[in-house]
């Protein structure tokens, strides 16, 4: 374990770090696969059978929401850094990631439903859910990772410049 504080790791949630773009990056493969509404259970309306096209086609529909929602989390991120306390950032990055979370199966199963792909209603309001329940995780998990890895890189040079000082007084 590192030398890091809680609170300290918890800034990161409500950094200028929440809803970057490792954000959208990391969660990728997750969306295409292991959330992905189409794999392998999703029928052809009417047919009773799942196509290679169907398939195709909504995991484009996923990898468009996708986008979408990654452009509206930037949209999204000064709404989080705009409050003044930890507390406040914290929670509204949590607000925000549950938002994000919860409009994903919403827009994956509308854009199927409208372009006539699949019909995704029936467990609509449990993939609801699980995904507002894995966007907080992952999305905190996210932000407070790289918030340590930036604040990592920009102490680096610091503590080398400080070793060099140290050497040349040495030497």
């Amino acid at each position: 374990m590192s030398g890091r504080s809680p609170a300290l790791w918890a800034r990161g949630i409500g950094g200028t770090n929440a809803l970057s773009l490792w954000s959208w990056l990391l969660t990728l493969p997750l969306a295409l696969t292991v959330m992905n509404m189409f794999a392998g259970s999703i029928t052809l309306a009417g047919t009773g059978s799942v196509t290679l096209a169907v398939e195709g086609s909504g995991t484009a529909i996923v990898f468009l929401v996708h986008v979408l929602l990654g452009l509206l989390g930037i949209l999204l991120r000064p709404l989080i850094t705009a409050r003044p306390s930890l507390k406040g950032r914290i929670a509204t990055a949590f607000g925000t990631f549950a938002f994000l979370g919860a409009c994903r199966p919403l827009l994956v199963a509308w854009s199927a439903q409208a372009l006539n792909i699949a019909d995704l209603s029936e467990d609509l309001w449990a993939r609801v859910l699980i995904n507002i329940g894995a966007a907080l995780v992952f999305l905190s998990a996210i932000a407070m990772l790289t918030d340590s890895i930036r604040g990592h890189a920009v102490l680096e040079p610091r503590l080398r410049a400080a070793q060099a000082a140290i050497e040349a007084q040495l030497g």
